[in-house]
């Protein structure tokens, strides 16, 4: 059963449901998670980063459209290339030819978790990931991750190409 919004006017009658259905509300969170997943973030050093959205939600078995739990994990992603790791001034041709001779055309993803959140009103969290995302969008173009990022490609060269000590 749709129940319809109730107003206290008789003259202004509400013309739709306020929430169709819950594949319709569920529908507009993809919605409006797709945009903020398209919305570009950089750091101080000029990288672009993805932002990655992970949700889980658990239900409780009497009730299957209602969540008893919405867990939220907000993260960033950055594809490095060697060209673009040269360019924001990661690694220098002369300097690290060797490491980016080992890294050759691969990519290394590097994920940063930004955030993780945890509600059981399903607005209450879409408004904090809103909020969060606002934040973590203003507070990286003052940051730096120039060594993060060069130590977890090194790392990575480690782990593929079989230099480490296992």
């Amino acid at each position: 059963m749709i129940r319809k919004g109730y107003n206290t006017s008789e003259d202004r009658q509400p013309t739709k449901a306020l929430v169709k259905s819950y594949l319709a509300a569920d529908q507009d969170t993809k919605s409006w998670e797709s945009t903020l997943l398209n919305r570009k973030v950089f750091d101080l050093d000029g990288t672009e980063w993805q932002i990655k959205i992970q949700r889980e939600e658990d239900y409780l078995s009497h009730k299957p459209l209602k969540p008893f739990g919405i867990m939220v994990n907000i993260g960033l992603t950055y594809l490095a290339e060697s060209q673009s790791l040269i360019k924001c001034g990661i690694f220098s041709e002369g300097e690290d030819e060797r490491l980016l001779g080992f890294l050759g055309e691969s990519i290394v993803p590097i994920e940063l978790k930004a955030f993780y959140l945890e509600g059981t009103e399903k607005s209450d969290v879409d408004r904090e990931i809103r909020a969060r995302i606002d934040t973590l969008s203003k507070e990286m173009p003052s940051r730096s991750l120039r060594d993060l990022k060069r130590r977890y490609v090194i790392d990575w060269i480690e782990r593929n190409r079989r230099f480490s000590k296992k």
